[in-house]
């Protein structure tokens, strides 16, 4: 499983480094390209050898028009970017420091009750206790539980690649990546999901 957690975690790191580069792209671009004497000028009145960006910004003047940013583009692209640094943090450290569990497990004996419930038993990794006769659906409705969250995950991740390529379009992909499905996950993305373990 560790091998798993590893490729999410670069996968995770891939995407945030391409957004950003991006971002940093999409900034670089709003600088002319021809003309330096309005930078020239602010360059002559800013002290010091080397200044912050801002203050350089800040001794153009607002006669000097820079070219046009793309707010609600730049602003939906960071916050993915926080998104995804808060991802990676969770699958690979989170609360407990050792990051997502790498497997469930669901119990079903005739005397378990002596285990405890979760969060408060003895086990190092989620794990649920469930009656002797417990039946096939409930198995499958707390393996779809736990798999929803795992979705989301690659939903941001397919939004993140998609806004790094310059391919995102909200009201076309949003309802794509919503009704996003096991069937449609590729053998990559399909890795991420912890297998649950079944003990009967």
């Amino acid at each position: 499983r560790q091998d798993a957690v590893d490729k999410q975690l670069n996968a995770i790191r891939e995407v945030a480094d391409q957004l950003s580069a991006r971002v940093h792209q999409s900034l670089s671009d709003a600088l002319p390209k021809h003309g330096f004497g309005p930078l020239e000028q602010a360059l002559g009145l800013a002290e010091g050898d080397k200044i912050p960006l801002d203050v350089l910004l800040g001794h153009i003047g607002e006669e000097t028009h820079l070219n046009k940013i793309d707010k609600q583009t730049l602003q939906r692209q960071m916050h993915l970017i926080k998104s995804l640094q808060d991802l990676l943090w969770v699958v690979k450290e989170g609360p407990s420091g050792i990051g997502r569990a790498r497997f469930g497990a669901a119990i079903a004996l005739e005397d378990a009750e002596w285990l405890g419930s979760y969060p408060w038993n003895h086990f190092s990794t989620p794990t649920i206790l469930l009656k002797e006769e417990a039946s096939f659906e409930e198995l499958k409705g707390t393996l779809e539980g736990v798999n929803r969250h795992w979705m989301d995950n690659i939903r941001l991740l397919r939004r993140g690649r998609l806004e790094a390529g310059g391919k995102y379009r909200p009201h076309q992909n949003d309802p794509e990546l919503a009704s996003l499905e096991w069937k449609d996950l590729d053998a990559g993305e399909r890795s991420f999901f912890p297998p649950l373990l079944v003990v009967v």
